[in-house]
C-alpha cells in the first residue's frame, strides 16, 4: 500500500486527497436527514441498480414504504431475505410472524352476533313486506346470509384458538337451524336457493378441518346450555331436517369428522400383465380413531 508522507518538500502538511465515493460517486451521499432519523444507508452498500433522476431527493425509508404496493413490498422483502447472509430480516420476519401466531391463538372470537342477524334478516327484516315482494327480496335476504357465513369462515384458521373455532362452529350451526326454521315465503325461497349453494357445508368442513383429533372430539361433545344436548347431536339434528329439503348435502362428513372417523383408500390388487389371476389383499375395516375422555356418556 503507497504511503502519504506526512510533510511535502516545502515543509507543509499536503492537502488531503478527497475521498474516490465523494467525489466520483455523488449519488452515495445519502445523509441521516434524508434517509430518516432512525436508518442511515452505509454509502459503500447503497447502490440501486436503476439509476436515481438527476435532481431527486431521496425520500426517507418510511416515505418510500408509503408508496409501495404490497405486492412490491413482498416483493423486496423476499428479495432482502434471500441476499442477506446475516439472516437479520429473517429473523425480524420470523419474530413477527411468531407475535401474530401467539396473538391469533390467545384470541377468542364469538360471532354469536352473526346467527342473531342471519335470524333477523329471515325472520323480522322483511315480515312486513306482502309474499310477492317477500319473494322479490329473497335474493338479497340469501346474499345477506351466505356473507356471514363466509365471514365467519374466513376468520378461522388452524391457528386460532379452540374458543375461536369452538363459536364458530356452534354459530354456523344456529344459522343452519335458522334457515330450516324459517317458514314465511321468503324463508322458503331462501332455502331453495341453498339447494345450489355449498357455502354452508364448506363452512362447516373449514372449521372442522382447522381443529386438531382432540378440539373436534371436545367440540363434539360442548353442551352450551345444560339441558340442551350437545353440540354434536344439533348439527346431526341440521343434516336430518335439511335432508328433507335437500340441502346442506355433506354434513354428514363434518359428523364423522367430530367422531373422530377418517376415510381410508383400499389398496386394490393388481392383475398380473400375462392374465393370470389376480392377487387379493384382504383389509380389515376402516380405522376408527375416537379419543375417549373418562367421565359419564
Amino acid at each position: 500500500m503507497e504511503s502519504v508522507p506526512a510533510f511535502d518538500a516545502t515543509g507543509e502538511r499536503p492537502a488531503k486527497r478527497p475521498r474516490e465515493d465523494d467525489s466520483d460517486h455523488p449519488e452515495t451521499r445519502i445523509s441521516a436527514s434524508a434517509m430518516g432519523n432512525e436508518y442511515t444507508a452505509p454509502q459503500l452498500q447503497f447502490r440501486p441498480s436503476l439509476p436515481i433522476p438527476a435532481g431527486t431527493t431521496i425520500p426517507s425509508v418510511q416515505q418510500m414504504l408509503d408508496t409501495l404496493s404490497p405486492t412490491q413490498m413482498r416483493s423486496v422483502l423476499a428479495t432482502t431475505i434471500s441476499a442477506d447472509l446475516t439472516y437479520c430480516a429473517l429473523s425480524c420476519l420470523t419474530d413477527c410472524w411468531t407475535q401474530k401466531l401467539r396473538a391469533e391463538q390467545a384470541r377468542v372470537i364469538d360471532f354469536d352476533d352473526c346467527s342473531k342477524e342471519v335470524w333477523h334478516t329471515l325472520n323480522t327484516k322483511y315480515r312486513k313486506l306482502s309474499g310477492s315482494k317477500q319473494y322479490d327480496m329473497s335474493f338479497d335476504a340469501f346474499e345477506s346470509v351466505t356473507g356471514s357465513i363466509e365471514s365467519i369462515q374466513s376468520q378461522v384458521t388452524r391457528s386460532s384458538s379452540y374458543g375461536t373455532k369452538l363459536s364458530a362452529l356452534e354459530t354456523l350451526r344456529k344459522i343452519g337451524k335458522s334457515i330450516l326454521l324459517s317458514n314465511d315465503c321468503l324463508g322458503s325461497e331462501v332455502r331453495k336457493l341453498f339447494g345450489h349453494d355449498s357455502s354452508y357445508v364448506d363452512a362447516m368442513m373449514h372449521i372442522v378441518e382447522c381443529m386438531s383429533d382432540e378440539e373436534r372430539f371436545a367440540a363434539g361433545r360442548n353442551v352450551s346450555e345444560a339441558g340442551k344436548g350437545e353440540l354434536r347431536d344439533k348439527i346431526d339434528w341440521v343434516a336430518k331436517d335439511a335432508a328433507g329439503y335437500c340441502i346442506f348435502e355433506g354434513l354428514e362428513e363434518v359428523l364423522d369428522l367430530l367422531d373422530g372417523v377418517e376415510d381410508e383408500e383400499d389398496d386394490d390388487g393388481e392383475e398380473d400383465e400375462d392374465g393370470e389371476e389376480a392377487n387379493e389383499k384382504v383389509h380389515g375395516p376402516a380405522n376408527r380413531e375416537v379419543i375417549t375422555i373418562d367421565g359419564d356418556d
